[in-house]
């Protein structure tokens, strides 16, 4: 069940960066990066766009938001990883235990 969190919480940081990000500009980059040790991962996703204000995008489990099909992609990786931090632009690190 871990490997299926961690896998589904770096695919979405993957795809954010890439479409909201880099909006879907095939010349710029996303990079990222791991560590892996006996007791924890740590991955960092960074794009090449302006950055973001994680505290701005909206809770996509009520309000209007709720019955739209997409705009969940914070929130899922909140949900599927132990610790999310961001830098000022925006940039990703992921935490989880294993």
């Amino acid at each position: 069940m871990i490997c299926l969190a961690v896998h589904l919480g770096l695919e979405e940081a993957f795809t954010n960066a890439v479409q909201h990000g880099n909006q879907s500009e095939p010349g710029k980059k996303v990079i990222v990066k791991y560590k892996i040790d006996a007791k924890k991962i740590i991955f960092s996703v960074k794009d090449e766009g302006k950055g973001f204000t994680p505290d701005e995008i909206p809770n996509p489990t009520w309000g209007k938001i709720f019955i739209k099909p997409a705009e969940r992609g914070l929130f899922l990786i909140r949900s599927f990883m132990d610790k999310v931090n961001f830098n000022k632009k925006g940039k990703l690190r992921l935490h989880d235990e294993i």
